[in-house]
């Protein structure tokens, strides 16, 4: 029997009302102290790395901290 396992991280796949974001905001929040400029980002087409990347820049973090 074949599998197929699929990982939807920006939302492309599946709509989740928007909790994927919250994930990824409480997250960032936890471990950096802010989430950055989330509320009007899109995650569209982008990976979670990328998407940390982005916002942290946002928010004033070097990369090499992030």
């Amino acid at each position: 029997m074949l599998r197929l396992i699929l990982f939807d991280v920006d939302g492309t796949l599946l709509s989740t009302d928007g909790q994927a974001g919250r994930a990824i905001g409480v997250a960032l929040r936890e471990t950096f102290g802010t989430a950055g400029p989330i509320a009007g980002y899109s995650f569209a087409g982008k990976t979670d790395p990328q998407i940390v990347f982005e916002l942290m820049a946002r928010a004033g973090l070097p990369r090499s901290d992030v």
